[in-house]
């Protein structure tokens, strides 16, 4: 009996540290792909997003941006300047495809001293969304929400991708009502720095980022379409990380399975 509990127990750990290394495996890889890409990316904004809405994504999905933002802006004020430009961002694989929102911050200088920072010394910006319906979020029913925004290569560069097919498969009719940009500012409060006008929010209308199906077949050779092919195979060279990783995990347990339990048998 207390072998078998010692078994189940042997087995339930070889689960969960199979499990962890698994997940820490996926972290490195999609970090070691960032860092590795980062000369070749980082001064042009569309491959930075496309590197990092595949690499967030990581299912094997590829992607194509359109060139030209949807909106543009250059926000100066006396605590804060930045470029906002919104995209339209297309993610497919050989079975399914996605459309997406990119929301790119750039060139962030915050010199407010009430900015707060994450633990990697990060401001933290949001997006205030309001929609012209009430939609489902997890168990919710909103008609608001508050996205944060990733940091990217440094902290003048932040970015929000949202996948809008399936809030447009159950709200055909939704869009966005308003928008707004914050900071972060002591005590769990924020300050707004830029509200996106009725212009910009009619341009950014949820049909307007629906591209997959424009430019499917055309996006490789389409000029208004930015796509690198070198990107995706990048990303999948680094599955070579679950070999060497396992392999050693392998060595472990089975050195452990021997010395817990094939050597007592082997000494009796």
């Amino acid at each position: 009996m207390q072998k078998k509990i010692a078994v189940l127990i042997f087995v339930v750990a070889v689960s969960i540290g199979s499990f962890l290394l698994a997940t820490y495996v996926e972290s490195a890889k999609i970090t070691d792909f960032i860092v590795q890409q980062r000369e070749k990316i980082e001064q042009d904004p569309h491959k930075l997003l496309l590197a990092t809405a595949i690499a967030n994504r990581n299912d094997g999905s590829d992607a194509f941006i359109l060139k030209e933002p949807l909106v543009d802006v250059q926000i100066q004020t006396s605590q804060i300047s930045a470029q906002v430009q919104v995209y339209a961002l297309a993610l497919f694989d050989g079975t399914s495809y996605g459309n997406a929102m990119a929301l790119f911050i750039n060139d962030v200088e915050i010199t407010d001293d009430l900015s707060v920072f994450d633990d990697q010394d990060n401001h933290l910006l949001y997006a205030d969304i309001g929609f012209n319906q009430p939609i489902r979020l997890g168990s919710q029913e909103v008609t608001s929400s508050v996205e944060t925004f990733i940091t990217l290569y440094t902290n003048q560069q932040k970015l929000m991708i949202i996948e809008l097919d399936s809030w447009l498969e159950k709200y055909p009719s939704l869009a966005f009502q308003s928008m707004s940009l914050s900071y972060g500012i002591q005590n769990s409060l924020r300050t707004t720095f830029y509200d996106f006008n009725s212009n910009e929010l009619d341009t950014m209308s949820l049909n307007s980022f629906l591209i997959y199906s424009e430019y499917d077949n055309n996006f490789v050779n389409d000029d208004r379409v930015v796509y690198d092919e070198t990107l995706l195979p990048a990303l999948r060279a680094l599955n070579s990380y679950y070999i060497s990783h396992f392999a050693v995990y392998l060595v472990i347990v089975g050195i452990f399975t021997y010395t817990l339990f094939f050597r007592e048998k082997k000494s009796k």
